[in-house]
């Protein structure tokens, strides 16, 4: 347990290979440092960018060997190699059920190889509220798509860099690296595809007007705006969350609202074919300003199931909302889902998999090695779960979140980008 301040990472144990593989399971999920180490004449490579690598190495020759795993998910692959030999920190941990082969050696961070940290520079997060478009029926969210063309790489005049909307609320988002590219960005958000039987804007997908610009600040940044400038649209409810979840053999539905007006109620309708089949009406709080919560619990749902909600203001006017899935089939693995939305700002949700009960930590690391958020710390059963990560009072960057269930150990890497 850390319980300094600023919580670190737990000191390393500084090991041989030899003393490591001689009481493996007794080093199993600790912080292990290794000096001296080399790959051997037949490892793979270095990883490029976005690939994972199980280098052999060796800190005596040749004759004791471990994998070095480079995660994909980590800041790692695409640095530049080390110069070897070279010492590492990482974490031990068992891929295979037996023998010493089964064991590997895993660094999650370019300093824990001894490599300054990865730097983002001009990083840019497009959010393009399309809330008006899809109220007026000027954007399908079944069969059109919305995104970005520019002037500068990685835009193209030519071809649009489709944007996505994972949470189903209508702002859609995208994130584009503009590399070593410097001044002012023209561009133009557009629908995809045109529709036929006209030569306006709203035929051909352009928004109406001239280019829009903004200059590349070499940090970190975002462009938020709606789609032709027009007003917000003024929604009677804001729904903040809505997720599900299988517990027991039943989902759970949670939602949540930021503010509603003339809110009568939520109609939780479940997938069922092509069509929608209401289960429940949830009454609404009316008009307030106040943040509300809600739930259902659906105890006949067998498989993999969708929901949404329909909200219903009391003059019958009605809003479809985002769709959530779930699976009442118990999860066959241990498994770190990617966080979405990755980037973000300043939330992301995360889901994780549990085929057995298990003591469950989900922590959240800076690029330095430092804990800056426990999201979970407690015993689970065996299901699907999803946290919520507020990184608000934290700076851009590219943080670490790593799921610990007893001695097994998975990570990934997101991206703050504010």
């Amino acid at each position: 347990v850390v319980g300094t301040t600023g919580n670190p990472l737990p000191a390393p144990v500084t090991l041989t290979l030899a003393q490591l593989l001689a009481n493996a399971e007794m080093y199993e999920s600790q912080r292990v440092r290794v000096n001296g180490y080399s790959p051997t004449a037949t490892s793979v490579g270095w990883p490029a960018v976005d690939t994972d690598a199980n280098q052999t190495v060796t800190d005596d020759g040749g004759t004791t060997t471990i994998t070095l795993r480079i995660d994909r998910d980590t800041d790692i692959d695409g640095s530049p190699e080390p110069t070897y030999p070279t010492n590492a920190i990482g974490i031990a941990t068992q891929f295979a059920s037996s023998g010493v082969g089964g064991y590997q050696f895993q660094p999650m961070f370019r300093s824990e190889i001894g490599l300054p940290a990865a730097v983002s520079t001009n990083l840019v997060t497009f959010n393009i509220d399309a809330r008006q478009l899809i109220l007026d029926g000027r954007l399908l969210p079944a069969t059109e798509q919305i995104g970005v063309r520019g002037g500068t790489a990685p835009l193209d005049w030519g071809t649009t860099a489709i944007a996505a909307d994972p949470d189903g609320d209508g702002i859609y988002t995208l994130t584009l690296d503009f590399g070593t590219a410097t001044g002012t960005v023209d561009y133009k958000f557009k629908r995809e595809p045109p529709r036929s039987g006209g030569t306006t804007d709203e035929f051909t997908g352009w928004e109406s007007g001239g280019n829009r610009t903004f200059t590349l600040s070499g940090n970190p940044q975002s462009v938020t705006r709606t789609f032709n400038d027009e007003p917000p649209a003024v929604l009677p409810v804001e729904l903040t969350s809505f997720t599900a979840r299988s517990v027991n053999g039943s989902v759970e539905l949670a939602w949540t609202t930021a503010s509603e007006t003339n809110n009568a109620g939520f109609s939780v309708q479940r997938a069922s074919g092509s069509s929608w089949v209401e289960l429940a009406f949830v009454s609404g709080h009316n008009t307030t300003v106040e943040a509300q919560r809600y739930g259902y619990t659906d105890r006949t749902a067998t498989g993999v199931v969708r929901y949404r909600l329909v909200q219903r203001d009391f003059d019958g006017t009605t809003t479809v909302g985002p769709t959530v899935e779930a699976s009442t089939v118990a999860p066959q693995q241990f498994a770190l889902l990617p966080a979405s939305p990755n980037p973000f700002n300043p939330t992301t949700s995360i889901g994780y998999q549990l085929a057995a009960a298990g003591a469950v930590k989900l922590e959240v690391f800076d690029a330095l090695g430092h804990r800056v958020r426990t999201l979970v710390d407690e015993q689970k059963s065996a299901g699907a779960y999803t946290a919520t990560f507020d990184a608000v009072g934290l700076p851009s960057g590219v943080y670490l979140v790593r799921l610990n269930v007893g001695t097994r150990v998975q990570a990934q890497r997101i991206l703050l980008a504010k």
